[in-house]
């Protein structure tokens, strides 16, 4: 089951992370992100990102 509200919280913060932003940038570019992984294991499905199919959520101390 999804919480459709949880999901809706993350999406809306994750728009707003610049971690997100400099990770959807590199993924357009094809370029390494800065930090340490394969860039394969990254991925986004309807306005959230994923790194080995685990939900990435950003820093906000309610969602966390």
């Amino acid at each position: 089951m999804v919480d459709l509200k949880l999901q809706n919280e993350v999406r809306e913060e994750t728009a707003k992370d610049d971690f997100f932003a400099k990770a959807l940038l590199a993924m357009k570019e094809n370029s390494p992100l800065s930090i340490r992984s394969k860039l394969e294991d990254w991925k986004t499905k309807e306005g959230l990102l994923f790194f080995k199919d685990r939900c990435y959520i950003p820093p906000h101390e309610e969602l966390r």
